[in-house]
Order: C-alpha cells, then sequence, then structure tokens
C-alpha cells in the first residue's frame, strides 16, 4: 500500500540507528538510502516533501566532514560513494586534514598526505584485497557478530593504542578513532538498564564496584 510504502523504509532505519552497534557510516549511507527512496518518484510527492525536508534538517546540523570520513574509512566503499564532480580527491584530501587537527590538535604532516593518497589509489598497506574483504564478513558472519571495521584497519596498524599517530600511520589512527565512535547511546542505556535491575531499593546495599562487575558479567 501507499502508507506502507513511505513508512516502511523509515521503520527500517530507526532500527539500524538505534542498534547498540550503529556506527557513523551506518547513519551517513542510511541517510543517504533514504534520500534516494523518496526521490524516486515512486511515492506520492506530498509525503515525500516532507520526509526530504526532515532530512535535509538533519545534515544540515550535523557534523558532515566526520559522516564523510566514516565511509570514506569503509574499505567496503572507499570513495565510490561520492561523486568526483562534487568531492574531489583534493577536498577529501583537505577535509581529512582539517579533522586530524580537530581530533589530534596538532598540524597533520607530508607522511598523512602520502597516506592519503595511496589510500585513495588502494595502494601500499591500504590495498585491501577484496577477496580478503569477503572471507572477513564470512567470518563475522559465521560468529553471528557485527561486521568490525576496525578490526581490519587494526591489521595496518603499526603502532600501539596509547601512542599518539606518527608518519603514515596517521592516517590509520585517524580512521580508527571515526570508525570506534558508537552513533548513538542504545548501549548506555542498556548497561543502565542492567544496573538498575541489580541496584534496586530492595537491594541497595552493594558498592558501585561490585554492581558495575555484575553488570559487566551479565551482558557477557
Amino acid at each position: 500500500s501507499s502508507v506502507q510504502s513511505i513508512l516502511e523504509p523509515l521503520a527500517i532505519a530507526a532500527n539500524v540507528t538505534q542498534a547498540a552497534h550503529t556506527h557513523l557510516d551506518h547513519i551517513f549511507i542510511t541517510l543517504a538510502n533514504l534520500f534516494c527512496i523518496y526521490t524516486n518518484g515512486k511515492i506520492d510527492d506530498q509525503s515525500c516533501q516532507g520526509i526530504l525536508t526532515s532530512l535535509e534538517k538533519c545534515w544540515v546540523k550535523a557534523d558532515q566532514d566526520i559522516f564523510i570520513l566514516a565511509v570514506f574509512f569503509n574499505p567496503y566503499i572507499h570513495h565510490e560513494m561520492f561523486s568526483p564532480s562534487v568531492l574531489p580527491e583534493r577536498n577529501l584530501l583537505e577535509t581529512v586534514k582539517h579533522i586530524f587537527e580537530q581530533v589530534y590538535s596538532r598540524k597533520p604532516d607530508i607522511y598523512l598526505m602520502m597516506a592519503f593518497t595511496d589510500y585513495w589509489r588502494k595502494k601500499g598497506e591500504f590495498a585491501f584485497d577484496k577477496t580478503e574483504l569477503e572471507e572477513v564478513t564470512q567470518m563475522f558472519s559465521d560468529s553471528n557478530l557485527p561486521l568490525d571495521l576496525v578490526f581490519l584497519w587494526k591489521w595496518i596498524n603499526t603502532q600501539k593504542e596509547n601512542k599518539p599517530p606518527m608518519g603514515r600511520n596517521s592516517l590509520t589512527k585517524l580512521a580508527i578513532h571515526i570508525l570506534s565512535v558508537i552513533a548513538n547511546s542504545a548501549g548506555c542505556e542498556h548497561s543502565f538498564s542492567i544496573f538498575g535491575n541489580i541496584h534496586m531499593k530492595t537491594q541497595n546495599k552493594l558498592d558501585t564496584t561490585m554492581v558495575h562487575k555484575t553488570g559487566i558479567a551479565k551482558m557477557d
């Protein structure tokens, strides 16, 4: 029905964006998908216009650069999602430099730029093999786990996690930082719900350490 065709994509999008493992690239791709659905001419124009206006407001309020880089650092998508006429290589490099400076409070060096160029061209350590990516996808699927892009980037990370980014590895560190961000509070809300079930009015003598340990055990 027409009502279903209007509401179903929104319901699916709500489920995707509220999952405990939703990352920034999921949000961007979901918004882009909704935009495509409601501009394909198959749904009532008046209904679509209201939804598109809402999507545009969400996108204007968002930190767009972070979402763009989250998709760019997804090796399954890379830069293929972006039109070169709208977001050419040079502009995306400027975005990487800008976000790097915001995150690490220092100017990027020439090695970050060289690493970016190689990642754009899928060269060197950034040449993620298609067969390899498919194998990793299957392994996560067989284990009933959501695909973890950070796991892929850690393959080529040459520094310890607590070390500041250096040289070509600066791009890898930035990618891991951005792809580690959870885009909603679902996980926190779930944790607080578990803690609330442990530390109740009738069971309130547990100290915070014991509540935390019991909650972690329940989540595991």
